[in-house]
């Protein structure tokens, strides 16, 4: 066994797969999380939102590919040894338990986000929006996850790509939620 994690590590550097997909995936989820509240804006065009509404779903599926690839690859690694069982069951690492769980948590909501929203229709629109305001929460788990634990967080340029991704994102929460549409509207909507 220990001959083939070798074998796995020297074609591939495990550790750095590992870093660049969860890089990867933070971004994804972060583009996933600003075109999901972009495309809802009314004063964009209906063309306009049905593009935002497709990057929001591509982004979100490859942000979660990309995170199911970050933390399983870690179990071929020589430089730090993680089982399945630490990187599937959140908390459960011998290192790092509640970071390395709270990254876990965030890729679980991310894959709930993609499973609800394949059955909107059937769970109703009301109940489909609840359960997709964990996408704010799973962000800044990733978030936290990515700055706490990421090992090239000390770098300048990424300590600044984190933190503007998040100051975007509150700001454009903030946005969503101060720019509501018309009366007229919303009461067309809501029906």
């Amino acid at each position: 066994m220990n001959e083939l994690l070798n074998n796995i590590h020297h074609f591939m550097p495990v550790w750095t797969v590992s870093r660049a997909a969860g890089i990867t995936s933070y971004l994804l989820l972060f583009v996933s999380v600003m075109t999901g509240m972009s495309a809802h804006y009314h004063f964009m065009k209906a063309k306009t939102k049905a593009r935002m509404n497709l990057i929001h779903q591509s982004t979100g599926w490859f942000g979660m590919l990309f995170g199911m690839t970050h933390g399983l690859i870690l179990i071929f690694s020589t430089y730090q040894s993680f089982s399945i069982l630490e990187v599937i069951i959140p908390f459960a690492s011998k290192t790092h338990p509640l970071l390395i769980g709270i990254g876990t948590l965030a890729l679980y909501v991310m894959i709930i986000l993609i499973v609800t929203s394949d059955y909107m229709k059937v769970l109703g629109r009301k109940t489909w929006k609840t359960i997709h305001f964990l996408a704010f929460p799973a962000f800044i788990s990733a978030f936290f996850h990515s700055v706490l634990l990421g090992p090239d967080s000390h770098y300048p340029f990424m300590m600044f790509l984190y933190c503007l991704t998040a100051i975007i994102t509150v700001v454009a929460l903030i946005c969503r939620i101060a720019v509501r549409p018309p009366k007229k509207e919303l009461t067309s909507t809501q029906k």
